[in-house]
């Protein structure tokens, strides 16, 4: 990996992931999207 990249590691929504909620994955997504300059959901196609 190259300097200056970003990774993200999110919760795979398994049961070893049980206390990931529906909420807590969303707002993770949300951080993600908002990193790469992703438009918000509501203005996708």
């Amino acid at each position: 990996m190259g300097a200056g990249v970003a990774l993200w590691a999110l919760p795979n929504p398994s049961g070893l992931n049980a206390h990931e909620t529906a909420s807590t994955l969303a707002q993770k997504w949300r951080e993600v999207w908002a990193a790469i300059g992703a438009p918000p959901a509501s203005l996708r196609g």
